[in-house]
């Protein structure tokens, strides 16, 4: 990132006119400013997250509180956080469950109900770029039913590359920081041994 920052003249001096004629008889004076000077600031651009959220138990009807910390030289940072790859918005869920924080650092499920099971990331973004948190677990995730449905099937199989091709955090199921090949091996042994990690 680079940001330029200017300061004014301090003043302007009138400069000699040689000769009227040489003007168009123009009685304008030229006009000289003291020298100006730019500051250039070169920084990094994209946010670092400096603190991942961590995961937490499921208990039906308490309260998840995940948090993110980062930093850049940007300015201002946004926070988008999402469940299972679905962007959160503020208010009440379907089920009863309240969200609160959901484009802020700090993400708050008050009254939790079973549809908020899953893996939370955020999303934070500077001025010109964008990184995605790790994931973070409410409840006991089984990895081989990777959609959460009480069965170890194509079903599992399916969900998981639909959110490994589109490289969602919630893919990252050997928790390495990466959605990578590692990913694919760590879900089939899970998943073939029809196991929970």
């Amino acid at each position: 990132m680079v940001r330029f920052q200017y300061r004014a003249a301090a003043a302007l001096t009138p400069l000699p006119v040689p000769n009227p004629a040489c003007s168009g008889g123009s009685a304008r004076t030229p006009l000289q400013s003291d020298p100006a000077w730019v500051s250039v600031v070169v920084g990094p651009c994209a946010p670092v997250i400096e603190e991942q959220p961590e995961s937490a138990e499921f208990m039906q009807g308490s309260t998840a509180t995940f948090r993110v910390r980062a930093s850049t030289s940007a300015g201002r940072l946004l926070f988008r956080w999402r469940l299972d790859g679905g962007d959160l918005e503020d208010g009440p869920t379907g089920d009863g469950a309240m969200v609160t924080g959901s484009s802020g650092p700090v993400l708050v499920i008050a009254n939790m109900q079973p549809s908020q099971r899953g893996v939370f990331t955020c999303l934070v973004s500077s001025a010109c770029e964008q990184i995605e948190s790790l994931g973070a677990g409410l409840g006991d995730l089984c990895t081989a039913d990777y959609n959460s449905d009480g069965g170890i099937d194509g079903a599992d199989v399916q969900a998981f590359f639909d959110d490994w091709e589109q490289g969602y955090a919630a893919a990252d199921v050997n928790r390495d920081g990466g959605v990578d090949g590692s990913d694919v091996g760590f879900f089939f042994s899970q998943w073939e041994a029809g196991g929970c990690d």
